[in-house]
């Protein structure tokens, strides 16, 4: 039993570290020996060269620091023979550094960020008495250094002049050629005008494998800036105006260029969200994607007169991403939702809240994916109102399960389970959002737990449970379960909940 809570102590903090970390530092949940894996992200400074180098490594918890200089050492100066003791690896923070033992283990030591909320970094480093050795050598050929190289940049100058030199004189002389010679001038131009249709044809036949390419192959689990498809296409979009502008064709030629690939957008956009309609990252992603590229058609001045078709397209799809997120998202509320209704007296204290963690892996993945906040907000508003809906049913069926739950015991029960969500709620900035979609299931927990024992209690009843209408009112105090010291309810005081 202690090995399993233990275990469970060590989960619930690695939960915590992968839901404020990119997916390539996530850390995998304990085994039964409590060992563990992840990346790590080290740094090396080598004051000889005045540089930095950056390398990520997968390692397991159980690695000592000694192994994980070894590695480095490798990693990092693979052709210098050296020992792995002449290094030294550092944890530093913003205001401080220090130097691991060689027992050490880095990952538990990364780990261990998470209780301080701190950010720290590794950096390896040569020891002291290695640096003075460099340093002397550095001042010895440092000088020879910097002249081989100037006269190296001075080489490549004048050789990349001369060149151009070169294709400038070939040039005027193709010229030359040209007007010294009627009938070649005349071939050669229908052959550029040729070349130039084969050129522009060309292209048209790239945009459906290069759209292909950024839309179906993105995985949206590794890339790093997760708006970058929305950027790359707004991208191409000008290009394609620019393009038809560059032709001077008629501005109905402009118009099917840019319109053909930004509907090419829109629908490439709906069928990779219509084939991961199940998984919420791939669907946070593309959700925050085509928003942020149908923002960008709408205030271009100069494309959105010819993409009024796509902004539709894109806007659907966003609808549909949406949808499909918020259906995943309450289907694993509906799961958790139940926890809700464990009695406290019988199963002891309440397990891990996994309604709140959905919440906040929920919206872990949003900023993540940097999805628009007016999205954000309205996902979780309809969100907040599920819970409140769901758990506002089980009081309003005839036959609660558990049974009794409309009573004094139940309602103290569900509106402690309600704080710590209104709390979060409020942290994150959707506390009206919270207090609105929440607001029937704390005003019905409200009447299960206030005086309502005399005709002066209505006029409260009143002013604190206004979003219940009458037959809610009724419902909740018909089926009202009194407790053994309870006073009841005396006939007098019915109709005016009524």
């Amino acid at each position: 039993m202690p090995e399993t809570k233990e275990r469970e102590k060590l989960a619930e903090v690695i939960r915590q570290w992968n839901s404020n970390r990119l997916d390539l530092f996530e850390i995998s949940q304990p085994d039964e020996n409590l060992v563990f894996h992840g990346v790590i992200r080290f740094y090396f400074e080598d004051h000889t060269e005045g540089s930095v180098a950056t390398k990520c490594l997968r390692v397991c918890s159980s690695s000592s620091t000694r192994e994980v200089i070894e590695t480095l050492s490798e990693k990092f100066r693979p052709d210098i023979e050296k020992q792995s003791t002449d290094y030294s690896l550092y944890e530093i923070h913003k205001d401080k550094e220090r130097k691991l033992d060689l027992d050490e283990r880095p990952l538990v030591i990364q780990l261990s960020w998470t209780s301080n909320n701190r950010e720290g970094q590794f950096v390896l480093r040569k020891k002291q008495e290695s640096l003075k050795e460099s340093c002397h050598e550095k001042e010895k050929g440092g000088v020879l250094q910097s002249f081989k190289r100037t006269l190296s940049r001075k080489g490549k100058k004048k050789e990349r002049s001369q060149a151009k030199d070169d294709d400038k004189a070939s040039e005027d002389r193709s010229a030359e050629g040209l007007l010294n010679n009627n009938n070649i001038c005349l071939s050669s131009l229908e052959s550029l005008k040729y070349c130039k249709e084969i050129k522009t044809n060309l292209i048209l036949e790239a945009e459906e494998p290069f759209l292909s390419a950024v839309i179906n192959y993105t995985n949206s689990s590794t890339v790093h800036f997760k708006l970058s498809p929305a950027y790359i296409l707004y991208a191409v979009s000008r290009s394609a105006l620019q393009r038809q502008h560059s032709r001077s064709s008629p501005s109905s030629a402009n118009t099917h260029a840019v319109t053909s690939i930004t509907n090419k957008m829109a629908a490439m956009m709906g069928k990779v969200i219509q084939r991961q309609q199940a998984i919420t990252g791939a669907l946070a992603f593309w959700m925050a994607n085509s928003s942020e590229l149908l923002n960008f058609l709408k205030h271009d001045k100069d494309l959105t007169q010819f993409t009024q078709q796509s902004q539709l397209g894109l806007s659907h799809q966003v609808h549909n991403a949406y949808s499909f997120l918020l259906h995943c998202l309450q289907s694993e509320l509906r799961k958790h939702l139940p926890t809700f209704l464990i009695d406290p007296e019988q199963h002891g204290a309440l397990p891990a809240e996994m309604v709140l963690n959905t919440l906040m892996n929920a919206m872990s993945l949003l900023r993540r994916c940097q999805v628009n906040p007016a999205l954000t907000i309205q996902l979780f508003s309809q969100l907040f109102h599920f819970i409140s809906a769901w758990l506002f049913n089980q009081l309003m069926v005839p036959e609660t399960n558990p049974p009794g739950l409309r009573s004094h015991y139940w309602g103290s029960a569900l509106r402690q389970r309600l704080t710590p969500i209104e709390a979060w709620a409020e942290r994150q900035g959707l506390e009206l959002a919270a207090d609105c979609h929440l607001g029937h299931i704390v005003q019905a927990t409200t009447l299960l737990t206030m005086n309502k024992y005399s005709v002066r209690d209505a006029k409260d009843i009143q002013s604190s449970c206004f979003k219940l209408n009458s037959l809610q009112l009724r419902m909740l105090m018909a089926g009202y379960l009194f407790g053994t010291s309870e006073p009841q309810i005396p006939p007098v005081s019915s109709p005016p909940l009524h």
